[in-house]
């Protein structure tokens, strides 16, 4: 809640992905040092008129693009560390061109270590395997498909881990 609100207050003045997030996490870090906590983030933009991708990694898992046209996929990673463990961290802002059809796949750990009844992960190769397959579909019915096979892949084991995913798709 504490960085929720944090994040909504500083978005409203100006500055980049990466100050931004460097000011949260420096209040975060005096609210939170005794508690021994921290928060992993992907920060992102999209700027529509020069259609790219801004990011700013805080420890979290990297997001994915995939390229339909190309049928390659890239990972977009950083080397921020989470919110809340060094107060002087210096965050960098990452870019990327978007075209139209692209994927911009965001999600948690979860997605990819869910493991089955066999001790199975589900994979980065398998989410890959879904957005390449359903590619052509729009981002809601996308995020759909990976969820149903994710719920099949896993039955009967129990979910462990949250399973959070955002799909974008460029147009």
């Amino acid at each position: 809640t504490t960085v929720r609100a944090s994040l909504k207050e500083r978005i409203l003045n100006p500055g980049t992905g990466a100050a931004i997030i460097s000011d949260v996490n420096k209040g975060l870090v005096r609210d939170i040092e005794e508690l021994n906590l921290f928060i992993t983030m992907f920060y992102s933009e999209i700027d529509l008129k020069d259609k790219c991708f801004r990011w700013v990694h805080a420890g979290h898992e990297a997001a994915l693009i995939y390229d339909p046209v190309k049928d390659n996929f890239q990972t977009l990673a950083g080397d921020g560390v989470p919110l809340g463990v060094m107060e002087d961290w210096d965050y960098k802002e990452s870019e990327i061109q978007i075209d139209s059809g692209q994927i911009i796949i965001i999600g948690t750990d979860g997605i990819k270590e869910a493991c089955n009844s066999n001790d199975e992960y589900f994979g980065n190769e398998r989410l890959k395997s879904l957005i390449r397959s359903h590619s052509q579909k729009s981002a809601k019915d996308i995020l759909c498909e990976v969820f149903e096979a994710l719920d099949s892949f896993r039955f009967p084991a129990e979910r462990k881990d949250d399973e959070t995913l955002v799909i974008i798709k460029v147009f």
